[in-house]
């Protein structure tokens, strides 16, 4: 009550003064009080003419919006931060996929420069006076060029698969240290 008769004395008059009334067993009201001052005739201040509204259901209200403000506000913070992590997300996404890019390019000319050294392998191969047998560590026989078919008097086709034993007289054994 002294800041209301301080302003009603200082200015004159207050508009939508929020008074909280509190009474033993009751809950708390709000009141608005609009208010002027009187004066008596020798300037002195002897009391005041006012009107009050009852303003509880609008001051619970404005508390209920408030604490919804705060959840809402709270819930736009979290979906910033779950934006933040999906564009984050999606950034990575997009590196990944140019670092997948580039390694598929990178195969891809990794595989047409092993085309094109098997290419020349094979014209090679082919194309030597010399014969020529590649095997693979049991003695099986995976290469078998016409110049060495031509030497064993056997085909290319009856050789793939069969060991090299089976060509030479005494195994490779024997025939070893002649290329070592």
């Amino acid at each position: 009550m002294e800041r209301l008769a301080g302003e009603l004395s200082s200015k004159g008059s207050v508009r939508n003064f929020l008074v909280t009334l509190k009474s033993e067993g009751r809950d708390e009201r709000y009141v608005a009080m609009n208010a002027t001052a009187r004066y008596g005739a020798d300037g002195n201040f002897i009391g005041a003419v006012a009107a009050l509204s009852d303003v509880t259901a609008h001051v619970e209200r404005e508390r209920e919006l408030l604490a919804e403000l705060e959840c809402k506000t709270l819930e736009l913070a979290n979906a910033r931060d779950s934006q933040e992590r999906i564009e984050n997300q999606s950034r990575n996404f997009v590196e990944i996929a140019e670092s997948v890019q580039i390694a598929r390019d990178q195969t891809q000319q990794a595989l047409i420069r092993a085309e094109e050294s098997e290419k020349r392998f094979r014209a090679i191969v082919t194309s030597v006076a010399d014969g020529i047998i590649l095997i693979d560590q049991n003695g099986v026989i995976q290469l078998f060029n016409h110049a060495a078919q031509r030497i064993f008097d056997i085909s290319v086709v009856e050789c793939i698969g069969r060991n090299i034993n089976s060509l030479i007289a005494g195994g490779v054994k024997n025939w070893l240290p002649i290329c070592g």
